[in-house]
């Protein structure tokens, strides 16, 4: 598959079917020729005499096989190197009819261009270096969206918002790596070019780096299914009430006694014309028991696939003092306090407890009463703002990574905390200075993968431009 990229290709870009216009694009060596051929414009030069990023009022002259009137089109014009693919480029807009748009690739075709094959186009932007594999990966999300979160995932992917951060990652690993090799390179000489102790604290800030990356983007697999509100906090503050209360369904059992939810249960959330997944777990904190550990690691699985939190506050408690340190160790997600138990607050009381609430990031306080249902219209109307104002794309830049990132960055994470484990114990950089080295270039190999290139390592070059050797 393109074996050939320097030829003429040529097909229709715009959907199938009867339209208002359709769109014959033109792509290679001879486009511009071949338009020239097809295309009258109604005043001025020809095609071949106009710059690129121009747009043509003209005719199609469709002669061949018989004669045919002209058809009214608009020739858009983009010269190499300025186009999508890094050649000349040029699209034919005209009637959307299928036998117009036809009857333009068969003048084509005996003109000397050749059926594009499926992204055609767009590898020959990714095979001259216009886009890498990621901003096509975006490319092809924008071209099979169906949704507006999919066109905004799709979007960022395009702009090359994941290959930046991947690029960056990369830049920041060669730097440590340059100066491991250089201990290794330049062995006989009495220079320290990194310490132990800053070797460790670097290559932790990196993996930290690409763990933070991974847990706070979201899913584009997930990005097809309906958004998930997980419900948090700790034990007995009315989580699986508000489940039942929300979902209007009794799928949760409630009782006084902190611990009754053990698994994770899910119940369907329906909104003004839109639905999500309501999703319910064991209170967090508790880690007595080894039932207590798997219970809190569902709780930390589950809200990974989260796409809102909503952290449950027991307004009754006096006094009120919302565990919000049990954040600490989740993905950061959009977030909304639910400070439950209202019907058990005396409601002169009401403003100062909510007052006492300090929300983390700036998240809004909603007083909710599971038992009454008091506060459940507002609260869902809030849930439905976040989920359909692209509120859900608060953190990490909204980056949405498909099964290929998430490995690449997982496996660059660990093989970073290989290298980490190999300088645990280093009082010396040079006793183990090749390890390192291998994990170091293992990792930046899997971090190239995001954008489809190999690190390529010029570590002496780097050398010299960061030290001045010899002084």
């Amino acid at each position: 598959m393109f074996d050939v990229l320097d030829d003429t290709i040529v097909a229709i870009s715009s959907a199938i079917g009867h339209s208002p216009r359709g769109i014959v694009r033109l792509c290679g060596c001879e486009a511009i020729r071949i338009a020239c051929e097809l295309f009258a414009p109604d005043d001025g030069p020809d095609l071949a005499e106009r710059a690129g990023h121009t747009c043509c009022l003209g005719r199609l002259r469709l002669t061949p096989p018989k004669p045919t009137p002209a058809i009214p089109a608009e020739a858009y014009l983009f010269r190499k190197p300025r186009s999508y693919t890094r050649q000349d480029i040029v699209e034919l807009h005209t009637l959307g009819s299928p036998p117009v748009l036809s009857m333009i690739l068969q003048y084509c075709f005996s003109s000397g261009a050749r059926l594009a094959e499926p992204g055609e186009f767009t590898a020959r932007a990714f095979f001259s270096g216009q886009l890498d594999l990621s901003e096509v990966e975006g490319v092809g999300a924008l071209i099979h969206a169906e949704s507006d979160a999919q066109l905004r995932a799709g979007e960022r992917l395009l702009h090359g918002i994941l290959s930046r951060r991947a690029r960056d990652l990369q830049d920041r690993l060669a730097d440590v790596l340059a100066l491991v090799e250089a201990d290794i390179d330049f062995a006989e000489e009495p220079i320290d070019f990194i310490r132990p102790d800053d070797l460790r604290g670097r290559l932790r800030d990196i993996a930290a780096d690409i763990r933070t990356l991974v847990g706070s983007s979201l899913s584009s697999e997930r990005i097809e299914t309906l958004p998930r509100v997980m419900l948090l906090g700790p034990p007995n503050v009315g989580k699986s009430s508000l489940l039942n209360r929300l979902s209007g369904v009794d799928r949760a059992i409630c009782s006084p006694l902190p611990g009754t939810t053990r698994d994770v249960l899910t119940a369907p959330l329906e909104m003004d014309g839109s639905e999500a997944i309501l999703v319910d777990a064991a209170g967090m904190g508790r880690t007595e028991t080894y039932i207590d550990r798997l219970a809190d690691s569902a709780v930390h699985d589950a809200a990974r696939q989260a796409d809102l939190m909503l952290f449950v506050v027991d307004l009754s408690a006096e006094p009120v003092r919302p565990s919000f340190e049990l954040l600490d160790d989740l993905p950061e997600r959009p977030l909304i306090v639910v400070a439950n138990k209202t019907d058990l607050v005396d409601p002169a009381a009401l403003r100062a407890r909510l007052a006492r609430i300090a929300p983390p990031r700036g998240a809004n306080v909603l007083p909710v009463s599971a038992r009454t249902g008091s506060g459940r219209d507002e609260l869902i109307r809030a849930i439905e703002r976040v989920v359909h104002t692209g509120s859900l794309d608060a953190g990490a830049e909204a980056i949405a990574l498909n099964s290929r990132h998430r490995h690449a960055l997982t496996s660059a994470a660990e093989a970073v905390d290989r290298a980490i484990a190999v300088a645990a114990d280093l009082t010396d950089t040079l006793d183990a200075a090749e390890l390192i080295a291998v994990e170091l270039r293992q990792a930046g190999d899997d971090l190239g993968q995001i954008a489809g290139q190999l690190v390529t390592d010029d570590l002496l070059g780097r050398i010299f431009e960061g030290f001045c050797i010899g002084k």
